[in-house]
């Protein structure tokens, strides 16, 4: 990471997006706070998505290049050469509002004891709210938070550049978001704002809904697996974490069919954690016998 120069670096990476990357970076370009570098890593785009990048003349844009090795690595080529004080994220379908930065800018100047800040997100510009939970009054999101949901995204998110994470393992192509926000907010709370800030674009193209269940089965309880092999987390959460995400990978399995697979998910589930009685154990079951 080099020395700092500016306020904020937002990353953006990048892989055959060429439809939707010049609104994501016009979106950086156009922020109200100005000091501020973008970094946008482009992951062996075939399209020409280079052509693009290369007519780009700005003086805070820096582009980096690699062969396609997956986002986790476009990320922390990002980070890992970000001179930034904080680090922001942005994928290369979605926007920033103008006022992101700036928000997140007095955010950190009013909070500054915290090592990460993040904002409100919409979907879709505004159509409707991001379906984030309001935590019930509170505006610090803690490790707790993230146990058995993915409250808050990449988008949203800042942090301090010396506290900010890596990508453990390179290869996760999904829930690595998840993984992330559970090992930054392991030794730090987030300070939320309820301003809206940025917008995420629902489309037919969206890696999650391009991704069939039992890949995204595999890669959550794979994403987990990893987080809980740290030595930070009490063996008791490890236990809730891993019998929830198997729920969930049974739940997902249940709704495309793979009856066989869901099963032996619940099993680990219920392994892990007998008394996990909730609405997903639930809807699992009913899925299972009618």
């Amino acid at each position: 990471m080099g020395d700092s120069q500016v306020t904020f670096s937002v990353v953006i990476p990048t892989f055959n997006r060429l439809k939707s990357l010049p609104e994501a970076v016009e979106s950086v370009l156009s922020q109200e706070f100005s000091d501020f570098e973008l970094i946008i890593v482009d992951d062996g785009s075939t399209d020409a998505t280079q052509e693009y990048l290369g007519g780009l003349v700005d003086s805070r844009i820096r582009m980096l290049t690699q062969e396609n090795q997956g986002r986790c690595r476009a990320r922390n080529r990002g980070i890992e050469s970000a001179k930034g004080q904080y680090l922001c994220f942005l994928d290369s379908d979605d926007i920033f509002y103008p006022n992101h930065l700036s928000t997140l800018d007095e955010l950190i100047r009013s909070n500054e004891s915290y090592a990460a800040w993040c904002t409100e997100q919409e979907v879709n510009g505004g159509l409707k709210p991001y379906p984030s939970p309001r935590f019930n009054g509170r505006c610090v999101v803690r490790f707790k938070d993230f146990i058995r949901h993915n409250p808050i995204q990449l988008n949203q998110l800042c942090v301090r550049a010396e506290h900010c994470p890596r990508f453990p393992d390179e290869r996760v192509p999904l829930s690595e978001d998840w993984l992330f926000m559970r090992m930054l907010t392991i030794d730090h709370d987030i300070l939320k704002s309820e301003v809206p800030t940025t917008d995420i674009r629902l489309h037919e193209e969206n890696t999650m809904g391009n991704t069939e269940a039992e890949e995204m089965a595999y890669w959550n309880v794979y994403a987990a697996e990893l987080f809980c092999a740290g030595d930070k987390v009490a063996e008791h959460i490890k236990k809730q974490i891993m019998a929830f995400t198997h729920l969930l990978a049974a739940n997902m399995l249940l709704t495309e069919g793979h009856k066989d697979t869901a099963r032996s998910h619940l099993r680990r589930s219920w392994q892990y954690f007998p008394s996990n009685i909730q609405p997903l154990l639930f809807n699992a079951l009913k899925k299972l016998l009618f």
